[in-house]
């Protein structure tokens, strides 16, 4: 059976981004597969180094959470990655998850150039992204993020949905088009 990790990078638990998630935990779990969350706020995350020296698929820098989120990331088989917009980008606790995918990389440091062989070859992936403005041209920042992050790291990018004008937690909750895509968009990662 497919599951999904949902995994969440915003600071404001029971706000816009976690309400659209629960929609699509929702979505997923009406096709009958396992859905979690995981709230990064909630982690012992620390920044990532740039030791270089996870090329074998663990990083040896941190004793913190991240190993064990990674190996639940790759034993998923459908990843969600949601984030409120922070200063026209994803927030800085999703950013600093993605410098610490690193390991999932597959990393040749050894041929020039260097090659990836990503240990997430063939996972759906999808973001759920919350700002503040109305719809415009900055919502490409993070679509860029994410598009160009699942291609690199071999994930098959299966949708996005944006919230627009979520100022104040439980704002999204008007916007009847977001949760309905949010909705979708967990039924098709994992179908």
């Amino acid at each position: 059976m497919n599951d999904l990790l949902a995994l969440v990078g915003s600071a404001r638990e029971g706000g816009n981004t976690d309400l659209l998630v629960s929609e699509a935990l929702k979505g997923a779990r009406w096709v009958g597969a396992s859905a979690r969350r995981v709230r990064l706020l909630g982690l012992d995350m620390r920044p990532c180094l740039g030791c270089l020296a996870c090329t074998d698929g663990r990083c040896h820098s941190h004793d913190d959470d991240i190993p064990e989120l990674l190996e639940a990331m790759r034993g998923a088989s459908a990843l969600l990655f949601a984030t409120p917009v922070y200063f026209w980008n994803v927030s800085g606790l999703m950013k600093t998850l993605w410098d610490r995918m690193l390991p999932l990389a597959g990393l040749d440091l050894t041929a020039q150039p260097v090659v990836m062989n990503p240990l997430l070859e063939g996972h759906q992936a999808g973001s759920i992204v919350i700002q503040e403005e109305a719809e415009g041209p900055h919502s490409s920042i993070c679509r860029l993020f994410f598009e160009r992050n699942f291609a690199d790291f071999g994930m098959t990018n299966v949708g996005e949905v944006y919230g627009f004008g979520a100022l104040h937690a439980g704002d999204v909750r008007g916007d009847d088009g977001a949760m309905k895509a949010a909705f979708e968009l967990g039924k098709k990662l994992v179908e």
